[in-house]
């Protein structure tokens, strides 16, 4: 394999023309043919991943050798490759991208993985696997490294998408109920370590199943697009906003005092029940909302939501009563 290794870094690196020569089973010195050498940059040339070989040195690891594949996953030519050091096209991303693990073990002459980002010419980002093996000579000498490449692109992206589902309202793309009680408990150990209070506020939309009946469900879909974009816009940065059922919505709001909570709600409402048209259709929607706070009405998630709820049912008792005195 080394053999062949050394032979294939031929292809464009004259700073390496020593290692035309290996030994054979015999030991004696044998030198490629212009044919061996013409198939062997075939093979790598076709090879479906993408491969570069780079200088062994502890002065630098220039590539010397870049295959189609890699031309074409970096968006480079082999002329734009050559005698730059590898790293140069990778991104350091802390604790995610970082080739400079992969340079020290080939400095050391070990075998090494990683998973780093590229930066392709166009200024798109692509992510790989990248194996490193040393390639030596007769006398044990590391005179080159093969870095073998896999795209792992398309796998990062399913993977995300099954962790956004697995987290996220597929509707809205807000929080679902999963990072909801994880954000509850991450507010829950910061009040208790500062000493502070944070609101757990509920609002249901009223009406909405007659929407639905009236207008059909698309419109009632984008309805409820509309109140989460709305909702999003009403908090802060570091609260969160979350759909927990069909037209059931979730906020939680840290360090929150009793008046600014009372005033956030009141923002919360104008800003809902703001008409909007959707899809043709002019709709005004109302809301009910309810109110949970740490630690005077609970120490947990379910406590403070049903002290929420018990709000929401009262918000909405009164107005069906001031509906009632003004017919």
């Amino acid at each position: 394999m080394n053999s062949i290794v050394a032979r294939t870094a031929l292809f464009k690196a004259p700073a390496v023309r020593g290692s035309i020569q290996h030994l054979d089973s015999a030991g004696t010195v044998e030198v490629p043919s212009s044919g061996e050498l013409s198939f062997f940059r075939r093979v790598m040339d076709d090879a479906p991943c993408p491969i570069l070989i780079v200088g062994g040195s502890a002065e630098g690891q220039d590539v010397v050798y870049a295959n189609e594949a890699f031309q074409r996953l970096s968006g480079r030519t082999a002329f734009e490759l050559h005698a730059h050091d590898w790293t140069s096209v990778f991104a350091c991303i802390p604790r995610e991208s970082d080739p400079s693990t992969l340079q020290v073990a080939m400095y050391e002459g070990e075998e090494a993985r990683a998973t780093l980002c590229m930066r392709q010419k166009n200024g798109s980002y692509v992510w790989v696997s990248a194996v490193a093996s040393p390639v030596r000579s007769g006398d044990g000498a590391v005179t080159h490294h093969i870095l073998v490449f896999h795209d792992l692109t398309e796998e990062r992206r399913s993977r995300q998408e099954l962790e956004r589902r697995a987290y996220h309202d597929p509707l809205t793309g807000l929080a679902n109920r999963n990072l909801l009680n994880d954000r509850f408990e991450q507010a829950l150990a910061r009040a208790r370590r500062h000493d502070s209070t944070f609101a757990v506020v509920l609002l249901d939309m009223n009406g909405f199943k007659l929407i639905n009946d009236r207008f059909g469900h698309d419109v009632g879909d984008e309805l409820l697009k509309c109140v989460g974009a709305r909702l999003r816009d009403c908090v802060r940065e570091e609260d969160t906003v979350a759909r927990i059922g069909g037209d059931e919505f979730v906020l939680l709001l840290e360090r929150q005092s009793p008046e600014s909570t009372a005033a956030m709600v009141c923002r919360i409402s104008e800003t809902v029940e703001q008409s909007m048209l959707l899809k043709g259709c002019h709709i005004t929607p109302a809301s009910c909302i309810g109110v949970g706070r740490f630690p005077v009405d609970g120490g947990d998630f379910e406590t403070l939501l049903k002290a929420a709820d018990v709000g929401l049912y009262r918000s909405k008792a009164s107005r069906v009563l001031a509906d009632m005195r003004q017919c």
